[in-house]
């Protein structure tokens, strides 16, 4: 799974151990002890991993349909 954040930055989630919100930011965790720090909500991370996996289903049953991407 593939989160966006801001800007050009992803996530990708099996590498993250958790995500802890305080002080207005939400701290990524990752996996070998990195910290990643943004200033969105981990309910507004699950809501941009989703219009990014829909979107992405979308744009593929579109190709094999014979469409085109748009």
């Amino acid at each position: 799974m593939i989160i966006p954040l801001e800007g050009e930055r992803l996530v990708l989630m099996a590498d993250v151990v958790a995500l802890v919100r305080g002080d207005g930011l939400t701290e990524i965790v990752g996996r070998d002890g990195s910290l990643r720090t943004t200033g969105l909500t981990p309910m507004t991370l699950r809501a941009r991993h989703r219009k990014l996996w829909t979107g992405g289903r979308l744009r593929a049953a579109n190709l094999l349909q014979g469409g085109h991407d748009s």
